[in-house]
């Protein structure tokens, strides 16, 4: 009996020790295919806006995996429609992704000059070296948009004085 108590510690020990490379690994290997390297999102993807209304959208690229310059684009543009990706006040054509953490861009989308009311399609791409993100984006044109919301603040009368 004593025997066997010392084999089970033995064969216990052994798989623990067996396992713990493997685990070390999978803590440095690559994601799968099931893994997004990349995600690319905004909070608003589908606005309502006005008549000749730019739009300015902050969009957030996520990595997971490796660090990297990340390029920009668009790959679904309306006709007449000026694009561009805006960072720290500038034009930029790509972002550094670091993983775990989030790069947030702009994207500036300018309606032509007589635009019409309708829907417009947008389809924006991030491209890093191993994987792509897309995501697309949906513009209603309205002529008459609703109100934003907004409030109003009063100035209430104080009184001041002892309680009686």
């Amino acid at each position: 009996m004593r025997h066997f108590r010392v084999l089970v510690v033995l064969v216990t020990l052994a798989a623990l020790l067996a396992g713990a490379p493997a685990a070390a690994l999978a803590q440095t290997a690559t994601p799968d295919e099931s893994t997004p390297v990349f995600t690319l999102y905004t909070s608003y993807p589908s606005q309502t806006i006005g008549l000749d209304e730019t739009v300015t959208l902050p969009l957030k690229l996520h990595s997971t995996y490796p660090a990297q310059i990340v390029r920009l684009e668009t790959r679904q543009i309306p006709e007449g429609w000026d694009v561009s990706f805006r960072g720290s006040g500038r034009i930029v054509h790509s972002v550094f992704a670091n993983p775990g953490t989030d790069a947030s861009i702009d994207l500036r989308l300018e309606p032509p000059k007589g635009v019409q009311a309708g829907t417009y399609r947008f389809l924006v791409a991030a491209l890093g070296a191993e994987a792509t993100a897309e995501l697309p984006i949906e513009l209603t044109v309205r002529e008459k948009v609703p109100a934003k919301l907004s409030m109003e603040t009063s100035d209430l009368r104080t009184i001041k004085g002892t309680p009686t």
